[in-house]
């Protein structure tokens, strides 16, 4: 049977036991595939040979799986007043925004950028490197994530989280 990345299939032991998985990849020199478990989108892949199951069939997420995965993680920089911006990580930007406004009337989106997925794990990493950046900038209004900065060190700070590296 050939499996396709980003199906979920239901792998069946020769003893009867279960398992969930999504194709994420295929290892061509080991000859395994590559998955995950459906629903925990931060478990290690794991890889599997078929012949260690008697049966395997496609299955669909159910809705519900689906509304639990993670939202895509993200570095973002929020203009949050004349010359005040909102620099950090999240992975739900428009919930980020809406809880910004209770110190802040107006937020307005400057960049993100979408840190991939295999990396996600790192996020706090990524963070303090963008915070250690900028800290000279730092001011108290808003928070430790707030920057006072002007149009050119704006500019500067776009460039620097839309080229990160991850």
């Amino acid at each position: 049977m050939e499996l396709h990345t980003g199906n979920a299939y239901r792998f069946t032991t020769k003893f009867g036991r279960t398992r969930d998985m999504r194709v994420v990849g295929y290892d061509p020199i080991q000859k395994r595939q590559l998955v995950k478990p459906i629903g925990k989108a931060t478990a290690k892949t794991q890889s599997l040979r078929l012949a260690d199951y008697s049966k395997v069939r496609t299955i669909r997420p159910c809705r519900q799986l689906a509304k639990k995965q993670p939202k895509r993680t993200a570095l973002y920089m929020l203009k949050t007043g004349t010359q005040t911006y909102k620099i950090g990580c999240t992975n739900d930007l428009e919930q980020r925004m809406r809880s910004g406004r209770t110190w802040c009337a107006v937020m307005e989106r400057v960049a993100t950028r979408a840190i991939p997925a295999d990396k996600v794990n790192n996020w706090r990493a990524y963070e303090q490197e963008v915070m250690r950046k900028f800290e000279k900038k730092r001011c108290n209004a808003g928070g430790t994530e707030v920057f006072r900065m002007n149009a050119r060190e704006a500019s500067e700070a776009t460039k620097f989280l839309r080229g990160f590296k991850f």
